[in-house]
């Protein structure tokens, strides 16, 4: 039976001392480590009241390999969904070799409750001759995440022969209990000591496999900061009929006026722009390939106004099936908007073709407007990322509003991507007013 973690946030800030009134400034506006609105009762007592989240979205950060727990030979094969985490491990054998395995993946989405979203398809490492028998699987309990792994060899050979995964509860404040799965096979006699670990207050979105020809030999974890948007609290009962009660939800506003682009980091080609709604700015990106060359790339945009929406554009001329997506992903934390402001692509030397991008973020809030924040950045690459092209960022006071591809075509093959560019559009945060 499959199992459905849940996501692995950032802690929330918890609520702070009472405040006499709510008004237009940054803490009524986004209502972010706020403590409490008070509401007075007809006795005329003061009570304090502390929010509650109602409704929040969870986004992923950066991506953080672990060590590998086995053995290391070669590089490793990653297999990851971008918005998804583990949720299953599937094996597979072929005469007594360990050639298969599928991580099934769970899509997290916005709740009312920490739980997890529906299933996200999955992705595999096969390198059977034939077909894999005694599928055998290891499944993570609902409303959890893994955050450890280690494996069990045959001694005589380093075969895996068993996995065991650590994993968290998640909860609107962060990880809670933990617990274990395990799955072994017979011959699973020599246990690696030590666990490889996620850094503390990270999960599992991906996993590295290490192989000696089709033989499984080391596993390892990608890892990710969860974090929480509250886009609604809950609220005292003097703002919760009539307009006053979107006073705790902020938007973001992308302001009219002129659409400034960036250079390319790349080179330049054909281009196709991609493009979300008025108010939507670029959070994410994957990137995929077939027959090596990358043929596909998903655009990920978010709008608040003030309810989250989330909304994706794809470029896709791939002629067939794509794979091996990489993606990268500026997400907002419980204390500001985060979106992509700037990136850097990776070629490969002797062709010039996208195998790598990093992202960098900025952040906007009521009181500082936009900051571009170099320490907001995610990356993935693929083999053959060699030649890492100039950086290209939005101005001052602007963030990402469209990405430009740029992309060359050769007769009788697929598309391929060698640079981006943004389009970029100034940006500002705050709450309606009462009343509107």
């Amino acid at each position: 039976m499959r199992a459905t973690p849940s996501i692995a946030p950032r802690a929330l800030r918890g609520p702070s001392a009472p405040r006499p009134s709510v008004g237009r400034g940054f803490a009524a506006a986004f209502a972010w480590g706020i403590a409490a609105a008070l509401a007075l009762p007809s006795g005329g007592a003061a009570q304090a009241f502390t929010p509650e989240p109602v409704n929040w979205d969870v986004t992923f950060s950066g991506s953080y390999p672990t060590r590998v727990s086995g053995l290391a030979p070669g590089d490793p094969e990653v297999l990851e969904r971008f918005g998804g985490l583990p949720g299953r491990f599937r094996f597979g054998e072929w005469r007594d070799g360990p050639c298969r395995l599928e991580v099934e993946f769970v899509r997290w989405m916005d709740f009312e409750a920490a739980q997890s979203g529906p299933s996200h398809g999955s992705e595999r490492f096969d390198e059977c001759r034939q077909h894999a028998g005694d599928r055998e699987s290891l499944s993570i309990p609902d409303g959890h995440a893994v955050t450890a792994i280690r494996v069990c060899h045959r001694a005589a050979n380093a075969r895996l022969k068993g996995v065991e995964v650590r994993y968290a509860r998640v909860t609107p404040t962060g990880l809670g209990a933990t617990g274990t799965a395990t799955w072994e096979r017979r011959n699973c006699n020599q246990w690696m000591p030590d666990f490889v670990t996620c850094p503390d207050g990270m999960v599992a979105r991906g996993v590295r496999v290490h192989a000696d020809g089709p033989d499984v030999q080391g596993l390892g974890l990608v890892c990710a900061r969860l974090e929480f948007t509250v886009s609604e609290w809950t609220q005292p009962p003097a703002l919760t009929q009539g307009a006053g009660s979107d006073l705790l939800r902020p938007r973001l506003t992308v302001l009219a006026g002129t659409r400034p682009e960036t250079a390319v980091s790349g080179d330049e080609a054909n281009r196709a722009v991609i493009a979300g709604g008025p108010h939507a700015v670029i959070e994410g990106v994957e990137f995929r390939e077939r027959n090596d060359r990358p043929c596909w790339l998903r655009v990920d945009f978010r709008t608040h106004r003030p309810d989250v929406q989330r909304t994706s554009q794809t470029f896709d001329r791939c002629g067939g099936a794509a794979s091996g997506g990489r993606s990268v992903r500026i997400g907002d934390v419980s204390s500001e908007f985060r979106m992509v402001s700037g990136l850097v692509v990776c070629q490969r030397r002797q062709n010039e073709r996208l195998k790598g991008i990093r992202v960098y973020g900025a952040t906007v809030t009521p009181t500082l407007g936009v900051r571009h924040d170099d320490a907001l950045t995610d990356v993935r690459e693929r083999a053959n990322c060699n030649d890492w092209r100039p950086r290209v960022s939005c101005p001052a006071n602007q963030v990402g509003k469209a990405l430009l591809v740029h992309f060359r075509s050769t007769p009788g093959a697929p598309d391929e991507i060698v640079g981006l560019a943004l389009r970029c559009a100034g940006a500002e945060a705050d709450v309606p007013s009462m009343g509107g």
